[in-house]
């Protein structure tokens, strides 16, 4: 059951936190690309997750520098997907079920950390990680963002956050436990009141940043789409076994995604207005610079296209309906 659990956590984040933005100007065509579930950039290059893939190109010239993993338990294989992925300084970090991988910014194996099964989603500190654990408390499930240190070892839990209860799985639960940001070794991480908390790398609160927020109704039209999405992307026959345990709330949570570039934190909602996302922009230190609407565009009535964010611009990778080619697309965040 907890396999289960780890796989909708790491499948709710492709669904829900990797909307994609902008439709401006096209830079690149990447002719390797098949099947994108979310892009990340660092200052040099583009990752590109696919499945139990990631396919890493130059933003020099945006050739194709490595293409690494496959499926399976064994070293340099992912068992699922790939979930997050963390460039670092001089090496990527690749989150996938039941393991950290760790590779060079070109790709190469370096190692990995076995994870188990109550882990998923790990970004590193200076002093250890920070990542979710899955704990049972009085047959409720909850998932909690946790302080590890080196080893794995448990440490300090941040937030609790309930998503599986009377046999229940309430999917936005594992949506909220996923909003955390590790920036410059502080944490930046949802709360239960839906505000922002920054703390630094020992787990110690600096500043919660509480921002105007209104409640989004989830739709029945809503869910349609979601278990509809549900049923094409999770294993053979999983869906079918778990559908009725699917619970969603009344209300969409708070955000939907956080991210950071260069000193800037963007805080992204789901409120959607003429066809843009509504987002709160902030310094490091919990300022806010402005609120805006950034553009998006959908891959169809719920699932947007992957995105990220860089240099104050957005980067969307669009398929050409066409000529069925995967397009990066770049607009400059206003």
């Amino acid at each position: 059951m907890r396999k289960i659990i780890l796989f909708i956590l790491i499948l709710m984040s492709l669904i829900f936190l990797s909307t994609g933005f902008t439709f401006g100007k096209v830079i690149a065509t990447l002719n390797e690309v098949m099947n994108p579930e979310f892009i990340v950039l660092d200052n040099e290059r583009l990752y590109v997750a696919e499945k139990t893939s990631v396919l890493i190109y130059s933003l020099k010239d945006f050739k194709l520098l490595k293409k690494f993993g496959k499926k399976g338990e064994g070293p340099k294989e992912f068992i699922g997907r790939v979930g997050r992925i963390v460039p670092v300084k001089d090496y990527i970090l690749v989150n996938s079920l039941g393991k950290m991988s760790f590779y060079s910014k070109d790709g190469d194996y370096l190692k990995e950390k076995k994870t188990g099964n109550r882990n998923s989603n790990f970004s590193p500190l200076n002093s250890g990680f920070l990542g979710l654990s899955i704990t049972t408390i009085n047959k409720k499930i909850y998932s909690t963002i946790c302080m590890f240190d080196k080893n794995l070892k448990k440490g300090k839990i941040l937030f609790k956050t309930l998503f599986g209860a009377g046999g229940k799985i309430d999917l936005f639960g594992a949506v909220r436990s996923s909003l955390f940001y590790v920036y410059k070794n502080k944490i930046y991480a949802l709360n239960e009141n839906g505000e922002v908390n920054i703390f630094d790398e020992l787990g110690e609160k600096l500043k919660t940043i509480s921002f105007s927020k209104e409640k989004l109704k989830f739709t029945k039209a809503d869910e349609k789409e979601v278990r509809k999405l549900l049923k094409k992307e999770m294993p053979v026959g999983q869906y079918e076994a778990l559908k009725n345990l699917l619970s969603f709330s009344e209300f969409y949570p708070e955000l939907q995604r956080i991210m950071i570039s260069n000193d800037t934190v963007y805080m992204i909602s789901f409120k959607r207005e003429q066809g843009k996302y509504e987002t709160y922009i902030y310094d490091l230190k919990g300022k806010l610079i402005k609120k805006t609407l950034i553009k998006c565009k959908l891959k169809n009535g719920i699932q947007p296209y992957p995105f990220d964010i860089k240099n104050s611009k957005t980067y969307q990778l669009i398929e050409n309906e066409e000529t069925e080619d995967w397009e990066l697309h770049v607009n400059n965040i206003k």
